[in-house]
């Protein structure tokens, strides 16, 4: 049976199915080196996934316009791979297009409407506009249209690449991910309304809003909902009148109406208002907003406007109060005579189990306010902290019981190994019948004031607590980088 060829013996549907992972370049590649008469599959292989480099090829007949450094390759090359050989009419899986010197509007809008006439599922398009406007064909999004996912990407924050209106009504749409857009202009009053009827993820990325008051998304299906506000990867090309200015959000209002709603990612900057529907459906939640709960002394003269900044956050992140599991990011908690705390905000959320917060690493937090905090989610059974950095400074304070007498998994980075950490540890012990904690230190050491002497005693020092608590297990970890990622099952092997 030595030099059997049995994998040219599978159903072409199962050989698609094994190569639907790579690249147009490496799927090249590889199946010419498998056998001479595979050297043409590329062709009717229903996932295109290309890279175009403009300054890379002279625009000729080969067919060998690929380089050898990726999936780069040139506009013919594309046009081999939409129309080529008299197999260009099988249907696509797929169509993946990244263009970052993109010149030629109409070349690029007939390999759309050409991957829509093979019936594409999804799209991925990632370009970097040079010259004119590019608007997305409305075909697209049309009621006919075969597309149920689609990625549009602009690059370097410039507003060139249009959606059309049929976007926000798109019968068959079932995922949609904007980074860099500008929406459609809405109607006489500045308002746009998305009511796509199947969409289950709508993911907004950096995108412009300042020419709307209102976003109103009206998704009953919508299951996936993640907006970013960051302004990562601002244009730096200054006096374009097309650049997304630093302010991106304006005064439009966000309004959700997304009752099947489970899954909820926020992260930067608040639409200056917002209103949410009744979220019945709400699972999971993770919101990292610039600015958290911060009234410090120093900026007494400027009381008012952190009120106004942490009464916005605190409304927020009240109206997700019926999340099961609850992330939030760069806590800060200076003192506060502000009356809209996050105690506040967590003793609304009754459902939580899981509470996943990342502190500022900058900030020395007292005892008390930290077991007072937990004392709001007595329904608490993973408890997650990154950079806990109690202050040393002994408090005249006495630690009541542990309220979580549910917590079963407790995880905890930046540990110092000082009476306070400790201290808070035994409080988290008495409320866990079964625990099971991870400590995860050092931060690559480099970083750290303690050497790994100091971390290695505060590890003895875990073990003699852990004999007072039988019934908790314990781990504790020196970890080699500033990288941690939690999974509640195994943690930073």
């Amino acid at each position: 049976m030595r030099g059997e060829d049995r994998l040219s013996d599978l159903p072409e549907h199962i050989l698609h199915h094994i190569f639907s992972s790579f690249t147009t370049k490496d799927l090249i590649t590889t199946t010419c080196l498998l056998s001479k008469k595979w050297q043409h599959f590329w062709v009717s292989h229903p996932y295109l996934d290309l890279h175009i480099e403009n300054y890379n090829f002279v625009d000729s007949d080969s067919d060998s316009n690929i380089d050898d450094a990726g999936s780069r390759c040139s506009p013919k090359f594309v046009d081999k791979s939409l129309y080529g050989h008299g197999r260009g009419g099988s249907d696509l899986e797929r169509f993946s297009l990244r263009w970052l010197e993109c010149n030629e509007g109409p070349r690029l809008k007939s390999w759309i409407v050409k991957a829509m006439n093979r019936k594409v599922k999804e799209v991925e398009i990632v370009l970097g506009l040079d010259g004119s406007m590019f608007t997305i064909p409305a075909k697209v999004f049309a009621k006919g249209s075969s597309v149920r996912a689609i990625k549009l990407e602009a690059c370097f924050r410039i507003l060139r690449f249009l959606i059309p209106h049929p976007m926000l009504s798109a019968p068959n749409l079932r995922t949609l991910e904007l980074v860099r857009m500008k929406l459609p202009k809405g109607d006489s009053k500045k308002e746009v309304a998305m009511i796509c009827p199947v969409l289950e993820t709508l993911i907004l990325k950096d995108c412009y809003y300042m020419h709307l008051k209102v976003l109103g998304l009206s998704l009953g299906k919508l299951k996936k909902l993640e907006i970013e506000n960051t302004g990562n990867n601002r244009s730096s090309c200054g006096r374009d009148k097309m650049a997304i200015p630093s302010n991106c959000l304006g005064v439009c209002k966000l309004e959700l109406h997304t009752p099947n709603l489970t899954t909820f990612i926020y992260k930067g900057e608040l639409f200056e208002y917002f209103s949410f529907g009744d979220l019945v459906a709400l699972i999971d939640v993770d919101v990292s907003l610039s600015i958290f709960f911060i009234s410090c002394p120093k900026f007494s003269g400027q009381l008012s406007v952190f009120n106004k900044w942490e009464d916005s956050r605190y409304k927020f992140l009240k109206g997700l109060n019926g999340a099961r599991n609850l992330a939030l990011g760069t806590v800060q908690v200076c003192s506060s005579k502000v009356p809209n705390t996050l105690h506040d905000v967590l003793t609304s959320y009754t459902n939580l189990r899981k509470l996943e917060l990342r502190l500022s690493p900058i900030e020395d937090i007292s005892l008390s306010w930290l077991a007072s905090l937990l004392y709001c989610c007595p329904s608490l059974e993973t408890l997650v902290l990154h950079d806990v950095k109690l202050c040393q400074r002994k408090e005249e304070f006495v630690l009541p019981l542990c309220p979580m007498n549910h917590l079963k998994y407790v995880a905890l980075t930046g540990l110092e190994g000082h009476d306070n950490e400790l201290e808070f540890l035994r409080f988290l012990f008495n409320g866990g019948v079964n625990l099971d904690l991870m400590v995860i230190n050092g931060g690559g050491l480099k970083d750290s004031k303690f050497g790994k002497a100091d971390l290695l005693n505060f590890h003895e020092k875990l073990m003699v607590l852990s004999q007072e608590f039988p019934n908790v297990k314990i781990s504790f970890q020196i970890r080699k980088s500033n990288v941690v990622r939690f999974d509640s099952t195994s943690i930073l092997n």
